[in-house]
């Protein structure tokens, strides 16, 4: 998951997801692992989500095997 963009607008937390390959099964998982503690201090998530590019897949695939590796 890349993210650049992070924008905070009163108790609005808008961010957009990147990941490698649609309809991953932990999507949600990962959502919730952000939205829960932003709800437990008041904010709200809004999101979006994106598949990587091409480049950033390659480059995220390319840290999950060095760290698969470890």
């Amino acid at each position: 998951m890349i993210q650049e963009n992070i924008e905070v607008v009163n108790n609005i937390v808008k961010l957009t997801f990147a990941f490698p390959f649609p309809n991953i099964p932990i999507a949600k998982i990962l959502i919730n692992l952000i939205a829960m503690p932003l709800k437990n201090i008041g904010y709200t998530l809004k999101y979006g989500i994106v598949l990587m590019t091409e480049e950033e897949k390659a480059k995220f695939m390319k840290m999950e095997t060095e760290v698969w590796k470890a």
